[in-house]
């Protein structure tokens, strides 16, 4: 945990790093532990001055629908006793937000007391002595959704008929922020009063929002090294297979699993699996599922070593999935034998209890919990998030304008604002538009082509919004897929049925779009720019109605039917001057059913042979397109790919397959999770050929660290050490025109 200032309120399980005071001069480097200020040493102090003797306690700080005026009661003695008492409090919610409505009340009544504003204030003494070790839980599993709930209470004030508004905002499953406030004027109606305190809920939510973005949250992604270019990732924190292991603790976690899994490959294959693996479980607030692993896999092809031992290793990570145990899921032999789905064999037990409604917990038919099946060694459920922190140079800085030049005259620019993009694209018209740099990369290193200008766009906020309206979603040029997925399947559980069946159709094609790795950088608007017929998600865009906005370089935008944007082969309905400011999907009307169809040689990570997106409002309107669809939809001799006769087929597939997939109850085939075991013969000890134990180059492998080196002037070879203690290193000589140069930072000689 690395944090600019920390006022610390409880207990914590990870270590802090506070950036010291500018004024503070010191050069020795040391790390000093500072005393921590206890906030229940405060409210003891604040009690034992109210002279309390009593225990009684409070289970809240102020009555439901108290009633407070300033006419209320005997005028108290000593209303400076008073004062200091409600001065105290109000320090104390500076941290204590439970405190900030009750000590509002009493600190009305500051002037002239009486007895009932001392009856109130002493109760909130009380709730403070049976509340002094009350802290707020921040769950380190929860996940990052941003809620807030409002209420408000019409000309609630008896003293002047103000009404109160009040709100109260969760991260995840933790209640971060709440706010109790009376408003400024009288409303005339509930309406009114309504509508004032959900503007001022949506005004603190957009600033809590800005203010978690500025904080820097981390977010952990896994890309293809080989389309990244270095300059792309500037200002981020780059970990690569060396820097997950621990120079302290060894191997990490993952690493280690899947040496003892025997999962080891080549050193290029292997490095992809444990990074991809990294990745989502630093991205995952909790444990992911088995379904969610190997589809972060799909995008490392090589599995020169077996598939079974990969996912093995990596099955330890898995949550528990304890619906394979109920009664719909379970499947019988024809003796009558329940069959346990992890293992394919009938239990032991012969129990067909697989639910106790007294608890009404899952239980499998033996009476114990499913877990994933994984014979590694590594118990999953230690993995903690003791991880590298998020570097605190990069976390003070702040994103800035790049330009760079590169060799035969390439320009690479990276504007933060709109204008500035628009900018750009005025002086050069013929700019080639950046993101994850998946189309570009390859035509530019791969096919030989060369273009002079690029500007890179991933870092403009005005093209990455995406918001969720009443009629559809808005979705930005430059929203990556892996995003945008995520916000499908979130409106596909809120929101009608009816509504979002376009979304459960781009939900099924992205799946199969590409790899994990590909998804976390491909923008939706670069895919929809290169205008490719193989393109998994365009004829979806087509089939669900969606409008593209267009910006030109003075700010004028316009709106396209998504079916008058594609003009042909690569070619689309933009200017030189303009680009894809943002998508609009409306939501699917009743009686609308959009569905997707891909035909491809392989499901993952392969390119459609033939696309189909296809709505259909009522059976008549189908019956008309199967009439006329060998008429209208012509496909030439040269189309890409070379499989013309095979997409005419995949056409009249599709139209008649769109029917089917309403009428019948036979849904998509998902496979279900990979299952499986190796067995080991018994060998004869002092024998290794053919023993089940780990090869020491697998750790070696996982955990390498680059050794560097260089020819010095008496010729001998001085190498960098790097502190790693296996024992073994592997130098050689490596013949260079360039002279030494300086060691890198961090490794002594």
């Amino acid at each position: 945990m690395d944090v600019k200032n920390s006022f610390l309120n409880g207990s914590l399980t990870e270590e802090v790093y506070m950036h010291p005071s500018s004024s503070l001069l010191h050069s020795s480097g040391k790390v000093f532990i500072l005393d921590v200020l206890c906030m229940a040493k405060h409210v003891n102090e604040v009690i034992h001055c109210a002279g309390f003797t009593d225990t009684k306690v409070s289970d809240t700080p102020i009555e439901l629908n108290v009633k407070l005026n300033s006419t209320d009661g005997v005028p108290l003695d000593d209303p400076m006793f008073y004062r200091e008492l409600v001065g105290c409090l109000v320090y104390l919610t500076v941290t204590r937000h439970d405190l900030a409505y009750a000590v509002h009340v009493v600190s009305q009544f500051v002037f002239a007391p009486c007895s009932t504003h001392w009856a109130t204030l002493v109760r909130i003494l009380r709730y403070l002595r049976g509340t002094i070790f009350q802290d707020l839980l921040l769950s380190s599993t929860s996940s990052l959704d941003l809620v807030a709930y409002v209420d408000f209470d019409w000309a609630g004030d008896v003293n002047d008929r103000k009404s109160t508004s009040r709100f109260c905002m969760f991260l995840g499953d933790s209640l971060i922020y709440w706010k109790s406030k009376k408003q400024t004027v009288v409303a005339r109606s509930t309406a009114e009063t309504e509508y004032r305190a959900m503007a001022h809920a949506t005004a603190e939510l957009v600033g809590l929002r800005c203010l978690l973005s500025d904080l820097g949250v981390p977010r952990h992604y896994a890309i293809n090294a080989c389309l990244a270019p270095l300059y792309s990732v500037e200002g981020m924190h780059v970990i690569t297979l060396e820097g997950v292991r621990n120079r302290k603790y060894g191997l990490h976690q993952v690493q280690e699993s899947l040496a003892v899994s025997h999962g080891s490959q080549c050193g290029f294959c292997t490095s992809g699996f444990i990074m991809s693996m990294y990745a989502l479980l630093r991205s995952s607030q909790t444990p992911p599922p088995e379904e969610q692993i190997e589809e972060s896999l799909a995008g490392n092809l090589c599995r020169c070593t077996g598939y079974r031992p990969i996912v093995d290793a990596f099955q330890v990570f898995a949550k528990t999935n304890d619906m394979l145990y109920t009664n719909a899921s379970l499947s019988s032999t024809p003796r009558g034998e329940f069959v346990c789905p992890s293992t394919g064999k009938p239990c032991s037990c012969g129990s067909e209890t697989v639910c106790r409604d007294d608890t009404n917990e899952q239980k499998t038919a033996c009476g114990e919990r499913y877990e994933p099946i994984s014979y590694s060694e590594i118990d999953g459920k230690t993995y903690t998030n003791k991880e590298l922190i998020f570097p605190s140079e990069l976390l003070l800085r702040k994103l800035t304008y790049l330009s760079l030049n590169g060799s035969g005259g390439l320009k690479w620019y990276r504007p933060l604002r709109l204008q500035h993009v628009l900018d750009l694209k005025s002086r050069y018209l013929d700019a080639k538009l950046v993101i994850g740099n998946t189309e570009i990369g390859i035509e530019m290193w791969l096919k030989g082509i060369q273009y002079q200008f690029l500007v890179c766009v991933a870092c403009v906020p005005e093209l990455n919004k995406l918001s969720v309206k009443n009629d559809g979603l808005e979705i930005g040029a430059e929203v990556r897929l892996s995003e945008l997925l995520k916000v499908f399947r979130k409106a596909n559980k809120e929101r009608a049925d009816h509504e979002t069946s376009s979304c459960k159709a781009f939900i099924e094609q992205i799946k199969w779009f590409a790899g994990t790795q590909i998804k976390n950088v491909v923008s939706v608007g670069g895919n929809i720019y290169t205008a490719s017929p193989i393109s998994n998600l365009n004829p979806l865009w087509m089939a669900g109605g969606a409008k593209f906005q267009i910006i030109d370089c003075q700010g004028n935008i316009r709106t396209v039917a998504v079916e008058n944007f594609f003009l042909g082969y690569r070619k689309v309905d933009l200017s030189g001057t303009e680009i894809l400011l943002s998508i609009f999907l409306p939501w699917t009307r009743p009686f609308k059913f959009v569905k997707e169809f891909e035909q491809a040689h392989r499901r993952d990570d392969d390119i459609a042979i033939v696309n189909a997106g296809i709505p259909t409002w009522n059976n008549e309107l189908l019956q008309g397109v199967l009439k006329v669809r060998e008429r209208d939809i012509l496909i030439k001799e040269d189309a890409p790919g070379r499989m013309v006769s095979h997409q005419m087929e995949g056409k009249s597939s599709f139209t008649e397959s769109v029917s089917l997939s309403r009428l019948s109850a036979v849904q998509s085939f998902h496979r279900p999770s990979v299952i499986g075991s190796q067995n080991y013969d018994i060998i004869k000890q002092g024998i290794a050929v053919g023993s089940p134990e780990v090869h020491l180059s697998a750790r070696l492998q996982f955990g390498s660290v680059v050794l560097f080196g260089y020819k010095s002037k008496n010729y001998q070879i001085s190498v960098i050490r790097t502190g790693y203690e296996s024992g073994f290193a592997y130098v050689c000589l490596v013949l260079s025109p360039c002279g030494p140069r300086p060691v890198i930072p961090g490794f002594g000689v």
